[in-house]
């Protein structure tokens, strides 16, 4: 996996997305966003999406991934990267079945931990930015924001599209 040809998702979590669900108006639009960054990202010449694996919007881009890998020819050479923070990582509900249907189609699976740690999440998050060039994430734009992923690739200069912003 070539790191200048890799983008990682990131984002607010369900709590963070109060009026998302699957079928609601805004879940669409939300939804064709992410495809549109997807498929400029792809022309732009980016091969490789990691997925952190968490509820929300991490696992939107990696469901609306899956369906233009599905629905668009020209699409089957991009890779989908599934990076859980640790074996067994799993969520129950809409969320749960998100996730265990990207684990089954990625094109591959990177487990950095074997159980769960207190600094599992961290390490997951910290690989993801070391090995992307751009980060496609839904992030409230606030001073002292606290979000790690957002500040460490700003830290490593990666390219942020922040789908929040508009």
């Amino acid at each position: 996996m070539n790191v200048e040809r890799t983008v990682c998702f990131s984002g607010g979590r369900p709590e963070d997305f109060s009026a998302l669900s699957d079928g609601h108006a805004a879940y669409a639009k939300l939804t064709m966003r992410i495809k549109s960054e997807i498929l400029r990202a792809a022309g732009e010449g980016f091969t490789h999406f990691m997925c952190g694996m968490e509820e929300g919007f991490d696992l939107m881009c990696g469901g609306v991934f899956l369906e233009l890998k599905k629905n668009r020819e020209h699409c089957t050479d991009l890779r989908l990267v599934a990076v859980p923070p640790y074996r067994g990582h799993h969520y129950s509900g809409y969320w749960g079945r998100l996730h265990a249907l990207i684990m089954v189609r990625a094109d591959e699976v990177i487990t950095l931990n074997k159980h769960f740690t207190a600094s599992a999440h961290y390490l997951r998050s910290r690989y993801l930015v070391e090995n992307s060039a751009r980060v496609i994430c839904y992030h409230e734009e606030q001073a002292d924001s606290g979000d790690f992923i957002i500040n460490y690739a700003q830290e490593k200069d990666l390219d942020i599209v922040n789908l929040k912003k508009d």
